[in-house]
This record gives C-alpha cells, structure tokens and sequence, in this order.
C-alpha cells in the first residue's frame, strides 16, 4: 500500500497520491477532541424551579438565576449532566446520582445570594461538593479547627478554583491527602497537586518494620563474631 500511495500518478506529473494528499488535504483536518465521546439520552421539558436548580434523578442541579421557572432541556451522560435553554447549553456539572443535595455553582447565583451563601458553613460545603466529599470535609475541618469563617469561605473559592487546573477527581484526591495529613486548607491541596502526591498510595509511606537483612550489609552480630575469634573464642577482650 506504501508503495501504491507513493507511486507518481499520470495525471498529475511528478505527484503521488502521499503527497496530494499531504498538500491538498491534510490542512483541512482537525485535531480529535481532548475528551472521548459519550453517549447520552435527553429529558425534555423540565422546568427550573424558582431556586434556578433542576431536579433530575434525585439530584438538583444548578443553572444561570435568569432562567428560574423556565422549561429546559437535559442531557445526561455517564459522568455529566448538560442544561440547555434557547438551543444552546447553559450549564454542565458533573453527575451526582441519587444524591438528595443540590449542586450549586456559585456564578448561577445572584451576587447578593452568592455572598449570603458564603457566609454560613452549609454554603461554603455546598460551594465546594462538586468536587467531591473530601473537600466538603477539608472545608468543615477547616471551619471547625480555626473558627473563622472568613478564611474559611476564602479556602473554598481557592478548592474550586483549583478545578479549572486540574481535573476534579484530582483535587478530590489530593483534599483526601490533605485531610490525611492533618493540613485543612487549598494551599496544602495545591501544594499536592503541584507535587502530584496525591497519587502515592498509602503503602508508599515509611514502614515501621525493620528491613529485610541484606548480604553486603554488616551489623552488629558481624562484628560481635569477629571479635569473638580474635579472642579464642572466650569472649574476653
């Protein structure tokens, strides 16, 4: 097939079809998408409720507070689920199943909702449960240990900021890692996730057990041994 493909055509002297094809095609191609398909099914005619969250399966999920009481469209993935209003997608969050929470993003809300939000405990977790339940409980420890909410909303918006760096499932991880540790705040999960320590398996962490006895390794029974021949055997020095 090499060959054939190489091989000048007669129509067009001194061009084989590698190279039409190089010259005339290959710039009309685009790259594949960075995320692979997946296949979903569609809900249609939901109407938002005056909260702007869309219930479907247990979950509320939700969407841009202009369109509170509107009639929307879903679409639901294995791993997402996308709101479309007007022909076009308003929000997509990752998929909850069976939940029973709302998961809220913070830029649906209005700003007077946003920052009321962020000044309880159940705001900020809610800020953050997107991400995944060890960062709903690194934002509680943090909360609970320094008693300072302020600092502890801010902690929050840094978690979810982390998301538009790294995939979620990362930070889950590395908020996990975080907890384990005992450190309860987003420059600790950052810091991890830059190191990319979050994927170290606890088994990789120093053990208590001694270490198996190596042949070129000599301790203190080598030693003793020697020096118990040198002696005659007696033991005395």
């Amino acid at each position: 097939m090499t060959a054939v493909n190489n091989r000048p055509l007669s129509v067009r002297t001194g061009e084989s079809r590698d190279e039409l094809f190089h010259n005339e095609d290959w710039s009309g191609f685009q790259a594949l998408p960075s995320l692979p398909f997946e296949p979903g099914r569609w809900i249609l005619k939901v109407r938002a409720a005056l909260d702007y969250h869309v219930a479907i399966e247990g979950t509320r999920y939700s969407l841009p507070f202009r369109l509170a009481n509107e009639l929307t469209n879903i679409k639901i993935t294995p791993t997402t689920v996308h709101i479309s209003y007007g022909g076009r997608i308003v929000a997509t969050h990752m998929r909850k199943d069976n939940s029973g929470h709302k998961v809220p993003n913070p830029k649906h809300m209005p700003v007077a909702h946003r920052h009321a939000a962020m000044t309880r405990l159940t705001g900020m977790k809610s800020y953050v449960r997107e991400i995944g339940p060890s960062a709903e409980k690194l934002i509680d420890l943090h909360f609970r240990t320094g008693k300072n909410p302020a600092k502890t909303a801010k902690n929050a918006i840094s978690l979810r900021s982390l998301t538009d760096q790294y995939p979620s499932e990362r930070v889950e991880a590395a908020c996990e890692r975080a907890i384990t540790v005992g450190k309860h705040s987003a420059k600790t999960v950052q810091g991890i996730l830059a190191s990319g320590l979050e994927k170290m398996d606890e088994g990789s962490s120093d053990s208590d057990e001694p270490p198996e006895p190596q042949a070129n390794v000599r301790g203190a029974l080598y030693f003793a041994s020697l020096l118990q021949t040198k002696c005659g055997g007696d033991g005395n020095v």
